[in-house]
């Protein structure tokens, strides 16, 4: 599930763009407009890969982390770590989370999402349902 991108946060936004195989791990409390400003001076594609809620400091901490991959200022390679990094982005975990997990090690853990509850038998019939429903609706017609 794609989260909406706050217009403005009084805390800030800790991102990751991506553009290529590198990864742009940034702060900003406007990130649409700082994401209209990275992409006009790239000539190369680039898109929104995650966000959390962080301030300046959680920014520095991810780059002091992640200093083995970084490419250059605030670029960093996409592989291994980084991507360990955005993927929990947008699992929606904390930086402060997340920083655990690269200083100490501690994993983290993923925000409970309901739809886990939902066990594969009870999916298949949910999804049988809805099936069954369309064919009816297709029939009706």
């Amino acid at each position: 599930m794609t989260r909406l991108l706050p217009p403005y946060s009084e805390t800030g936004i800790v991102y990751a763009f991506k553009c290529e195989g590198f990864v742009k791990l940034g702060w900003s409390r406007t990130v649409d407009r700082r994401f209209q400003q990275v992409k006009s001076l790239n000539p190369f594609p680039v898109e929104i890969l995650a966000w959390a809620e962080g301030d300046e400091h959680d920014e520095k901490s991810l780059h002091g982390a992640l200093k083995e991959f970084r490419h250059r200022g605030e670029w960093f390679r996409y592989e291994s770590t980084v991507k360990g990094v955005v993927g929990h982005m947008k699992d929606g975990i904390s930086i402060e989370t997340i920083l655990d997990w690269l200083y100490d090690g501690s994993p983290p853990e993923r925000p409970h999402d309901p739809a886990d509850d939902v066990s594969d038998e009870e999916r298949a019939a949910a999804l049988q349902e809805c099936a069954d429903a369309l064919d009816r609706m297709w029939q009706d017609d």
